[in-house]
């Protein structure tokens, strides 16, 4: 168990982190000041308890010793560590002043136990051995979760607290054992297929699970609400399963669930040259139709549009490889396009294929108004720049590349000439050309802020969109 103390009296320092340690085997950091714990707490820690003395100092070894420090505290903590037990301790304390800021906590079945843990709670010093008490059950609550059992394929890197996730879902589903696979996640986050098994080994419950820092975890499930579930045809997205929010430092999960076993990736049907691939994405064009909502148009810079992919400053030094000189000219261009619900990062990991062929989108991180053929560009895209891609050989080759926006040119020898053919018609279907060019440009210009892109092929694509844009 890691416990944030924080405390001034080197007395009560020594007293509570020999009976935290000692106790519940606790891992303590001791912050002497309120500066020290709000830069603990916006460091890239994870605690499981927070305990506060509310009469602190602004500094270390300040005598500005007051309760307004003690809450700020606490306003951090339930800003940034919202999912944190909180314990507000004093021997001076006015309760009946300070409760009602105190009072933001929530009482929940953290653990899945059918026990309701309060979240934030206040004590007088006085009160010290019932909150050790306390403090001991929580360790072996935490410690009892460990009990369940996770099978991790090898290409799964995560962290105890994202595995904790896990667990106290399994927990909710009263199973004993997971089986976990990676699905994709990047900056941070993790998409992982997890199967859950009770102690007779019978399957409780098949799941994407969407582990992420709890402000992500909040922000993807609204816009699930918002926009998958009223407007989605049923069988075209995963059924929100469950959450968890509290009790995994700074991390969360939002569970989806999966009708059935035989899903694989867009990426893995097109590398097992299954001809399911262009049927998934004809449709997922079909569902797009249900989903998107009011088209509103709006005239923008290609700059503009480009810089919410690369920052200026990132995409500066790539203009000379591009042409400075028509690289600002197609930027000072303007193009109405027209935003509409995308997926946002329609990538093939981001697109599962039952065994029937019927595509399931996953991973809402990024849904929302985009520009339109934002995803069938993506998708597209995503076969030659996602680190998970497919191998295709030698193709595409900068000469391929070069002429992108000549299908027949470009797709020549392609092992996926069938699926390249699928997006680019679900594309053109709701942007004209130039449109196009416009959302190609500034996608490719995207991939150069990324370390493990092939830069070479990015720039002939977006050169390919600019002659398109400038030269017709």
């Amino acid at each position: 168990m890691r416990v944030l103390l924080v405390e001034d009296e080197e007395a009560m320092i020594q007293t509570l982190r020999g009976q935290l340690e000692t106790v519940c085997d606790a891992d303590v950091t001791v912050a002497r000041s309120r500066d020290s714990a709000l830069s603990v707490l916006n460091a890239d820690h994870h605690f499981d308890l927070v305990v506060c003395d509310l009469r602190i100092p602004t500094q270390d070894g300040s005598l500005d010793v007051a309760e307004e420090h003690g809450l700020r505290v606490h306003e951090e903590v339930v800003s940034m560590h919202p999912g944190t037990f909180s314990r507000f301790l004093s021997g001076f304390v006015n309760l009946d002043n300070v409760g009602r800021r105190l009072s933001q906590g929530a009482t929940e079945d953290v653990f899945a136990t059918g026990k309701q843990w309060p979240l934030v709670e206040q004590h007088r010093k006085s009160e010290l051995p019932a909150f050790l008490e306390w403090a001991k059950e929580l360790s072996s609550a935490l410690a009892d979760l460990e009990q369940v059992e996770i099978d991790l394929s090898p290409d799964v890197a995560i962290d105890d607290y994202q595995l904790r996730t896990l667990r106290i879902y399994a927990r909710q589903l009263s199973g004993s054992r997971i089986v976990a696979s990676a699905l994709g996640g990047l900056s941070g986050a993790r998409v992982l297929r997890i199967e859950i098994f009770d102690d007779t080994n019978s399957s409780q419950g098949l799941v994407v699970a969407k582990v992420d820092l709890l402000d992500k975890v909040k922000d993807e499930v609204h816009r699930y609400r918002r926009f998958v579930v009223s407007r989605q045809g049923i069988g075209s997205f995963a059924p929100l399963a469950g959450q968890v929010l509290h009790g995994c430092g700074r991390f969360g999960a939002a569970l989806y669930s999966l009708a059935a076993n035989g899903y694989t990736n867009l990426f893995q049907r097109v590398q097992a040259g299954d001809l399911a691939g262009r049927d998934a994405v004809m449709r997922l064009a079909d569902f797009h139709e249900n989903w998107k909502g009011d088209v509103r148009e709006s005239s923008q810079s290609v700059g503009a549009l480009r810089s919410v992919n690369i920052a200026d400053e990132v995409f500066q030094p790539w203009q000379t490889r591009l042409n400075a000189q028509r690289t600002a000219q197609v930027e000072s261009l303007s193009v109405t396009l027209g935003d509409s619900i995308q997926h946002g990062d329609l990538h093939g990991l981001n697109v599962l294929v039952a065994a029937d062929g019927s595509p399931l989108t996953i991973d809402y991180g990024d849904l929302g108004k985009h520009p339109e053929a934002l995803d069938p560009v993506t998708l597209e895209l995503s076969f030659l720049f996602h680190a998970d891609r497919p191998d295709l050989g030698n193709w595409p080759s900068l000469e391929h590349a070069s002429q992108w926006f000549d299908l027949e040119a470009y797709a020549q020898a392609s092992p996926i000439a069938d699926v390249v053919q699928a997006c680019r018609e679900w594309a053109l279907a709701v942007v004209n050309p130039q449109q196009l060019a416009a959302v190609v440009y500034a996608h490719a210009a995207r991939q150069l802020k990324y370390d493990d892109t092939d830069k070479d092929l990015a720039i002939e694509i977006a050169k390919a969109a600019i002659a398109v844009l400038l030269d017709g």
